[in-house]
């Protein structure tokens, strides 16, 4: 019954939201974007570049969370981290690396570490917009930018 009530509130913090996905991994993308497909939401992208994500966001999309690789062939994604903070948009960050490299400023954000699993990284993304405790983290660090 646990499971089920937990199986519940993932799937109703998806269903009909929009989560952006910028990820150069297709494989990788591909499961995240079924997955979340199949949760009810709206997949925008993927993306597999930094360039096409600042595209979208400045297109007027909205968007409700994002799951953001960290580095983008060789490019690290933190001017998308910078558009999702200041529109108080929650997001996961993804990595093949320890996560030394991600600054401070972005130390409230969930950390996903390669190689995961497609549910561990939903799960991370939809602790955080479900959960009212983080929203103080994503509020300070509007204010901050």
């Amino acid at each position: 019954m646990r499971q089920l009530a937990a199986d519940f509130v993932v799937e109703r913090a998806f269903f009909g939201r929009s989560v952006l996905i910028v990820e150069d991994e297709y494989l990788l993308a591909d499961d995240l974007g079924q997955a979340l497909s199949n949760l009810g939401a709206i997949v925008v992208g993927p993306c597999n570049s930094i360039v096409v994500a600042l595209e979208l966001l400045e297109s007027s999309l909205e968007v409700d969370a994002a799951i953001l690789d960290i580095d983008l062939d060789g490019h690290k994604i933190f001017p998308v981290a910078d558009v999702m903070i200041a529109r108080g948009v929650p997001f996961v960050f993804s990595t093949g690396y320890d996560g030394s490299d991600v600054p401070e400023r972005y130390s409230h954000v969930p950390l996903c570490v390669k190689p995961m699993t497609v549910g561990a990284v939903i799960g991370a993304l939809s602790t955080i917009m479900t959960s009212a405790s983080t929203l103080a983290p994503w509020t300070a660090a509007v204010t901050s930018l």
